[in-house]
């Protein structure tokens, strides 16, 4: 698992600007601006990142016939393609998102 403070923060600095919008007190042009904000888009990036390695290991049994590479598991697969922010978004992260 990951420290939940840590999720808590990155959900958190994503949502906030979404709040703020429905609330009123964020124009669509600020949510716009707050989504092109690098803190702001890493934080959703990463959440969705978590959610997306979660939901894989979570269904670790679904999702495992889809690996190409014999002998790699799910969890290897999280930690190498899904996890870390400099990796592409593969099929298999769209489809665990959905």
């Amino acid at each position: 698992g990951y420290q939940a403070d840590a999720v808590d923060m990155f959900y958190q600095d994503s949502i906030k600007p979404l709040e703020d919008a429905i609330a009123g007190t964020l124009t669509p042009e600020k949510l716009l601006e707050a989504f092109c904000e690098y803190a702001t888009s890493n934080a959703i990036v990463v959440y969705a990142r978590l959610v997306c390695s979660s939901h894989l290991q979570k269904e670790e049994d679904s999702f495992a016939p889809f690996l190409a590479v014999d002998g790699l598991t799910v969890k290897d697969f999280v930690h190498r393609e899904v996890e870390p922010l400099d990796t592409e978004v593969e099929h298999l992260q769209i489809l665990a998102l959905t």
